[in-house]
């Protein structure tokens, strides 16, 4: 079965796929796949530093550590899975394998390696160390993002040094799919690398990627460099210089003054103002369905235990009302962890119109109204939060925003240590996978995925059946049921919509495509690899 895709994988990447070319096909003045300028090889130059002003701090260079989208983008920089995916046509792609082989069963994996690839400390990558960094993600002491996605391994061995063979404990057909990202599964880095037990580092492992660590200051920059023995495509500018700027409005002011090149997360009125052509030199590229928004209910704390609670939350979130206040109108309602009309929406299920006298009845019968219910946001949530703070207050909830930096927002989520909060993250492709890190039981002080808390046995038999389903009809089935036992019954997260994303940039000095269809920063065929700055 060499190369096979089990499960109709070419669907589900087609489905994520056409979602990004309605994206792509939202331009107008201001805003271009690339920046208007030739894309063509005689155009490319090679040489300078871009500078990258992002939203959100990294706070450790632990590649198997979980925190927020900024580092994970950053990281597949550094770091390569086994395989890659084509965004544009779904299909899964050689990376560090170059063949592999699934068994008639579902349970045995066998990947080639690629010859000669080199770390960025010059050693030639070899089974042994893609047999250490999938044992580190499995080891659920180390607190490995990619925990979910490997704990399904029995064993792995390494019979030559360019194979190795990777046995699970039960048939999985969603488990080659999941190997598809640099970052989620297991980043793959050499033997010992990694600090154990999930601990902080302050200057990253060596990894395969196009961009070799060079230095990091806490709160300041990151600053990676063109590795030059890359295996694939080397990158066109020499450095990425990344620096932490979490007010928007302070990130389009560094924009235009021409102290950083590109900028993410654009404010939607500075969207608007770009896309009709209201500002000069400045380009703009969206995604449509980049960001996925979310209320998270911590179901361990002792208000909030109380299904009827998070309940009476659902039914009073006016979710066209804080896409139409917070982000301008460009985004979609959504109940789910995908976009309505997708391949894995549970139609049985769609999004509820508010209903707020419901959640009136629900707030005084359980006398949730006599507590103050804490949310936890960033700053660049305000106007988002607010909306969504009245909402509830108006069915007699008594909420308090408290805003914290993105570290100490982490740990919290990590320990457990917080009421709700205003939550975000992407569309992933394989609804198994999907589902597994938001609902799949984990300790409740030491989270990697599932920061809700939320652990259900039946869910739980559930999404160990979709592991082992081929059939689409079947997997649906099965997902219909997880979303209305967990989601819709016993609420530990209400999703509110997917939005548009945007990046910004200098069209003097940034050629090329940047953004990838559900706002990547490194993908195949374009983001950092790809772009070259103008003289």
């Amino acid at each position: 079965m060499t190369q096979t895709l089990n499960r109709s994988w070419f669907n589900i990447f087609l489905a994520a796929a056409s979602l990004a070319i309605v994206a792509a096909a939202c331009t107008g003045p201001g805003q271009s796949p690339g920046s208007g300028a030739s894309t063509g090889e005689d155009q490319r130059q090679r040489g300078g530093a871009l500078r990258f002003g992002h939203a959100n701090n990294f706070p450790t260079m632990n590649p198997h550590v979980k925190t927020f989208s900024d580092a994970e983008r950053v990281r597949a920089g550094i770091y390569e899975a086994l395989l890659r995916h084509d965004p544009a046509t779904g299909e899964l792609l050689p990376a560090l394998a170059t063949e592999w082989d699934i068994s008639d069963d579902l349970r045995v994996y066998t990947f080639k390696l690629r010859d000669g690839v080199k770390f960025h400390n010059g050693k030639t990558m070899n089974a042994e160390d893609v047999a250490y960094s999938v044992n580190y993600a499995r080891d659920q002491n180390n607190g490995a993002y990619g925990f979910g996605r490997v704990q399904l391994v029995a064993g792995v061995e390494t019979p030559d040094p360019l194979t190795i063979r990777v046995t699970l404990s039960e048939p999985s057909a969603g488990f080659i799919a999941g190997l598809a990202d640099s970052v989620k599964a297991f980043p793959v880095t050499p033997v010992d690398a990694v600090a154990p037990g999930g601990a902080e580092m302050s200057e990253a492992p060596p990894g395969t990627g196009p961009f070799k660590f060079v230095e990091w200051q806490p709160n300041q920059r990151l600053v990676l460099e063109r590795f030059d023995n890359y295996w694939d495509q080397v990158p066109y500018v020499d450095r990425l210089v990344f620096t932490p700027i979490p007010e928007p409005e302070v990130r389009m002011s560094a924009l235009r003054a021409g102290d950083v090149d590109v900028i993410e997360r654009v404010a939607p009125v500075w969207a608007e103002r770009i896309i009709s052509g209201q500002v000069r030199n400045i380009g703009i590229q969206g995604a449509d369905y980049a960001a996925w928004w979310a209320i998270g209910i911590n179901v361990h704390d002792p208000i909030l235990a109380d299904t009827r609670v998070r309940r009476a939350m659902a039914l009073a979130v006016n979710r066209q009302e804080i896409i139409d206040g917070a982000f301008l109108g460009r985004g979609q309602p959504t109940n789910q962890q995908f976009p309505v009309g997708h391949k894995w929406y549970v139609k049985e299920y769609p999004v509820p119109q508010p209903d707020p006298e419901r959640a009136r009845q629900l707030v005084q019968e359980t006398g949730v109204g006599s507590s103050t219910i804490r949310i936890m946001t960033e700053n660049q949530w305000e106007r988002e939060v607010s909306i969504l703070e009245q909402q509830l207050e108006d069915v007699g909830f008594n909420i308090e925003q408290v805003s914290y930096d993105r570290a100490a927002t982490a740990e919290r989520k990590f320990t457990g240590n917080y009421q709700m909060e205003w939550t975000g993250g992407g569309m992933q492709l394989d609804p198994t996978e999907t589902y597994s890190t938001q609902v799949q039981c984990e300790p409740p002080d030491r989270r990697s995925n599932n920061f809700s808390g939320y652990c259900d046995e039946t869910v739980e038999d559930l999404l160990e059946k979709m592991q082992g389903t081929i059939d689409d009809g079947e997997l649906y089935g099965l997902l219909k049921e997880v979303v209305g036992r967990s989601f819709v019954d016993g609420a530990p997260y209400v999703p509110v919509a997917f939005t548009q994303r945007f990046m910004a940039f200098r069209e003097d000095r940034v050629q090329g495509p940047l953004y990838g269809p559900t706002g990547d920063w490194f993908y195949h065929g374009g983001g950092f690899t790809h772009v070259w700055l103008a003289e």
